[in-house]
């Protein structure tokens, strides 16, 4: 073994790594004896397994987006509709199971590639972005269950509460669009919710996919035909035999006592509603940070990249060809020599796994100053290899096996053996079986990983090709029925697991269905499995031991407010606000707010049973004037929620506030008015500018006057239709959106438009 191999191969970090491969790989024995031959295990094609089930999930999405409406009512019976659709509960069930595969493969990736140290060095780019893309992923997945808007927002609602508090911008959000009856439909917190959910799958697929592949030749985006095929009927089939519930629609007033929550993705919420928001995302933030990181931490221990001969490169380019990682280039040549082009190594990109080395026919290419050609210090080597049995190893299997196992693993027959160990089965030229039999060998064996499953993505194939003369450098036409044999299994295998040394790859004609089918039963078992852990009843311990005061309140200094227990009279002006909550006499919170307008949103937690709840408000210059908005004594159920939303009465036609309703582009929970009108005079937006409004109003329909004209244009917009724009644009239920004093707010403000 080069010397230097072997300080690499034993750092304090690859002794880590090879410790948890090898309690991964008895790990995963089981299911590698179930699935039979390696080439048929699902485990080897996690990587495009995964983006298998996110085209799934795009293409179901897309579907159930066709029937999907925005509203938290009328969100909640879209999806109630196509669940009682025949063809729509077997896309809502693939949708969910294929949603939780995802998460499942996409940890077992990420897992074997630690393991396996697939992250360090030049990899760090496919790492780091695939922590990212975990976490998009799984934002995407909690937005899913969001929009679907049943019991379970609560604890979504709540989680957003928790992270909003004390955030002023926050609490209006929470006031207007989520929490409050200002919210009306809640059309536009809705559409938002369904926007972040499809711009991140965009990013998914067009932004983290592209950067998590980057560096790769030949990037693998799908499994095999016959993993898809398979992968896409076991789906199936699971949708149509275990079909989803919908649970209860949202009921603001009152928390579910126990829920089925996906662990996979909802699961952080009970026990991050039981910690304070800035502990439990900071941890989580931390955490994330460190994994992402890993690659940098251990850099100290990385093998160094190949290095070029160039008076030996004649410019063959099989290496730039070879390479899995786009870390050679051929460039032209400029020292005067023959050739026209020479190989250029970036150090940046190589991971050295060595198949360049074994592309190379001329030894131009050499890793840790070793080169399988002679002439380039192969002839050392056979000092040490007397055996008549020779065995290329492959790093994995040098790593957890001695030459003992090898040999039982490549032939039941005892005898000496002589291990000669590779970076990767792709380092091998195939020069090297013709040297082991010209030094006395009488049997070459070639150990490698499974198909599909090379640690260096394409070293086993490379070197399959080459022993068959289907690739260059192919093996000499003398040694072609040489005693040559591949063994292409999992570390730690057991002989009677050795796949036919023949059949590396496998065709869509070429598949022996009956053998494939143990991996296919294997696959419906792990998915299997999963739907449990997709809707486990939890208890939700927050909502069993507490009840809930909630106040959502839009005001302005010194306005009246509806509802109020007692009232002073109006008295306009733009004094701090303050709100108290109290409960039997002590202070849960107070919040204050300057400049004369706030949005406020609060809560406060009471033990479930009798209590006097009481609600001030301070708006005024005078200390002792204090208005009691709520003073009642209330009995408090488990998970209850006592809501509190109150807003101002209206001072009659008050243009300020009509202003404020035209400025503020809430459609679905105001007039929404600036989405659509200008106020620029000949600007045009979908309807025409409202400059100059309060003019040709008084003029536009004989016998009305201007505000009469003004209130029906925003109650019955088709009564009369503006020259050159369409009937049936403006949004018509305004008048149920809007309350009477608002609507005669807008119309004082349109009046000040002359």
């Amino acid at each position: 073994m080069n010397a230097s191999w072997q300080s690499r191969w034993q750092s304090k970090i690859r002794r880590t790594l090879r410790r948890l491969e090898r309690a991964t790989l008895r790990a995963e024995a089981f299911l590698a004896h179930a699935a039979g031959d390696p080439r048929f295990n699902p485990l080897y094609h996690t990587g495009t397994l995964a983006v298998f089930l996110l085209l799934i999930l795009t293409l179901t999405g897309i579907y159930l987006l066709m029937f999907y409406q925005f509203g938290f009512q009328d969100s909640y019976a879209a999806v109630a509709a196509t669940q009682r659709n025949v063809i729509g509960h077997v896309m809502r069930a693939l949708h969910r199971y294929a949603s939780a595969a995802l998460t499942v493969t996409i940890f077992l990736h990420a897992w074997r590639t630690l393991v396996q140290d697939r992250f360090r060095g030049a990899r760090w780019l496919a790492w780091a972005s695939g922590i990212l893309l975990t976490l998009v992923v799984w934002f995407i997945g909690i937005t899913g269950y969001w929009l679907i808007w049943d019991e379970r927002v609560h604890l979504l609602n709540q989680s957003l509460a928790d992270l909003l508090e004390g955030w002023k911008s926050g609490q209006r959000f929470l006031v207007q669009f989520v929490m409050g009856k200002a919210a009306a439909s809640g059309w536009q917190f809705m559409f938002t919710l369904f926007a972040i959910h499809f711009v991140l799958s965009v990013l998914v697929f067009f932004g983290l996919l592209y950067l998590h592949f980057r560096r790769l030749s030949r990037p693998k985006w799908m499994p095999p035909s016959y993993w898809s095929l398979g992968g896409l009927i076991v789906l199936v089939l699971i949708a149509v035999l275990f079909p989803l519930e919908m649970l209860p629609a949202w009921d603001p007033a009152q928390w579910p006592l126990r829920l089925p929550l996906d662990i996979f993705y909802l699961g952080y919420l009970p026990v991050a509603l039981d910690m304070s928001p800035l502990l439990f995302w900071g941890g989580i933030a931390v955490l994330l940070s460190v994994v992402a990181a890993l690659p940098f931490f251990f850099r100290s221990s990385l093998p160094k990249p190949v290095e070029l001969d160039l008076a030996k490169c004649d410019g063959c380019t099989l290496c730039s060809r070879d390479c899995p990682y786009n870390a050679i280039t051929m460039v032209e040549r400029t020292d005067g020599a023959p050739h026209k082009f020479q190989a250029e190594v970036n150090p940046d990109r190589c991971v050295s796994c060595g198949i360049c080395v074994g592309s190379c026919p001329e030894g131009a290419l050499t890793l840790e100053g070793f080169a399988p050609h002679r002439g380039a210090g192969a002839d050392s080597l056979w000092a040490g290899v007397p055996a008549p049995k020779v065995v290329f190893a492959c790093e994995r299997h040098t790593l957890q096996e001695d030459a003992e196992y090898l040999g039982k693993l490549v032939s039941p027959e005892d005898g000496p053996v002589s291990v000669v160990p590779l970076t990767c089965l792709g380092m091998a030229h195939p020069d090297l079986a013709v040297q082991a039999f010209e030094h006395g060998a009488s049997e070459v064996h070639f150990v490698g990983c499974p198909a599909e499953d090379c640690a260096n993505r394409e070293g086993n194939l490379w070197l399959e090709q080459r022993l068959q003369r289907e690739r260059l450098p192919r093996l000499p036409v003398p040694w072609k029925d040489a005693p040559i044999f591949t063994h292409y299994l999992p570390p730690l295998a057991p002989r009677s697991e050795n796949a036919p040394p023949t059949a590396y790859t496998l065709s869509w004609q070429s598949v022996n269905w009956r053998r494939f089918a143990p991996g296919l039963v294997l696959l419906f078992g792990i998915l299997l499995a999963q739907i449990p852990l997709t809707r486990l009843s939890v208890p939700i311990l927050v909502a069993q031991r507490s009840a809930w005061v909630q106040v959502a309140m839009s005001h302005r200094s010194g306005y009246p407010v509806e509802g109020a227990a007692a009232s002073l009279p109006p008295a306009p002006g733009e004094a701090p606000i303050r709100l108290e909550l109290q409960a039997d006499g002590q202070t849960l919170w107070e919040k204050e707010y300057a400049g004369g307008e706030a949005h406020i949103f609060g809560q406060g937690v009471l033990p479930p049973g009798e209590h006097r709840v009481t609600l001030l408000l301070r708006d005024r210059p005078e200390a002792d004037a204090v208005e009691t908005l709520f003073d009642d004594v209330v009995t408090l159920s488990p998970g209850q929620v006592l809501e509190l939303d109150y807003k101002d009465a209206s001072l009659g036609s008050d243009p300020e506030a009509g202003k404020r309703m035209f400025y503020e582009n809430s459609l679905g929970t105001n007039a929404g008015c600036r989405i659509c009108h200008s106020l620029e005079p000949g600007q045009r937006l979908v309807g025409p500018s409202l400059a100059g409004v309060a003019t040709r109003a008084a003029t536009r329909v004989p016998g009305m006057s201007a505000e009469e004209y003004l209130r029906q244009s925003i109650l019955e917009p088709d009564a009369y239709v503006v020259e050159g724009y369409p009937a049936g644009q403006m949004v018509p239920n305004l008048g149920e959106v809007l309350t009477d004093e608002q609507v005669d707010d807008l119309v004082a403000f349109l009046m000040t438009l002359k």
